[in-house]
């Protein structure tokens, strides 16, 4: 996926942030303070980004000592600390993003579809967090997974949770393509769900659809270095470059989710019962994302 070309404006206030020292950190957040508030939509919203996000690492940076150093760090301090400030400024009004090992609803639909009605629910699959839509019955877009303790290095933590990504991401398509079973399945193939994972310092963020029948194409498109002191100076631009582009992705998602819907609408008012190519053609029951394999004892440890 192409990066979105920041804005001049944009890019002229992450240089002035590049060069300077902590001291003068907070002056220039004074001066873009009271420049927001001169800006309009959507420029405005990019700056006020921009501001909460220095912001947030500046306060973090001038503590003594710098809680983000801290080897002892829990992944429940590290999503606290750094990793919600840098998702919950960047989408709201028509999103809403929960934290916490939440369930996701694609996958409790998914789990519960053949559980007889007196048997007890199954939860979705836990998620550390979930970008969910405000309308369109709260459909999920985005899952967040922090694979432990930022200083751990557990890469067998890393390589379940990047599978249970892959899963979580499965589930959410398929669930648009059976809520939107009229749609138009060219709208459909466009559809892009995404995932990030964090693992240490560093985030990746993958992308899901399906763009032919039975195909679940799983990618990552970008990376992106969560900072822990002033020396991550330097390379913040290129982090806030690649959330304004993921933020534009999910929106672009939404509105290919918008006009599936409407094709789906569109086509039940029109009194046909089964439409020529259907998103529900492009799903498969039976394929599978990767899952870990068991492990099975020697024999003769049994």
């Amino acid at each position: 996926m192409e990066m979105v070309k920041m804005k001049d404006e944009v890019k002229a206030w992450l240089v002035a942030f590049d060069d300077k020292v902590l001291e003068d950190i907070h002056q220039e957040l004074y001066r873009l303070s009271a420049h927001v508030l001169q800006t309009t939509p959507p420029l405005q919203n990019e700056l006020r980004y921009v501001h909460r996000l220095y912001q947030n690492f500046a306060d973090l940076w001038t503590q003594n000592p710098n809680q983000l150093l801290d080897k002892d760090m829990s992944e429940a301090t590290q999503i606290i600390q750094a990793v919600s400030p840098m998702l919950k400024n960047l989408f709201q009004e028509k999103y809403q993003m929960k934290w916490g090992e939440i369930g996701l609803v694609a996958s409790s639909i998914r789990r519960n579809q053949e559980v007889e009605s007196s048997a007890r629910r199954r939860p979705g699959q836990r998620t550390d967090a979930i970008l969910s839509l405000r309308s369109h019955l709260g459909q999920e877009l985005l899952v967040c997974e922090v694979s432990g303790a930022p200083y751990e290095n557990d890469l067998e933590h890393f390589g379940d949770d990047k599978i249970k990504i892959q899963k979580g991401l499965k589930d959410m398509l398929n669930l648009v393509a059976k809520r939107a079973a009229r749609g138009k399945s060219d709208i459909f193939q466009k559809l892009r769900v995404f995932g990030i994972q964090v693992f240490g310092w560093k985030a990746y963020i993958y992308a899901m659809d399906i763009p032919h029948k039975y195909l679940y194409r799983f990618e990552q498109v970008a990376t992106f270095r969560i900072p822990q002191s002033p020396a991550d100076l330097l390379w913040m631009p290129d982090t806030i470059h690649v959330l304004l582009s993921m933020k534009v992705w999910v929106n672009q998602a939404q509105e290919n989710l918008e006009k599936l819907l409407r094709s789906s609408v569109c086509f039940s008012l029109e009194g046909n019962r089964t439409p020529p190519s259907s998103p529900m053609g492009y799903i498969s029951k039976t394929l599978d994302t990767p899952h870990k394999p068991k492990k099975v004892k020697h024999p003769a440890l049994a």
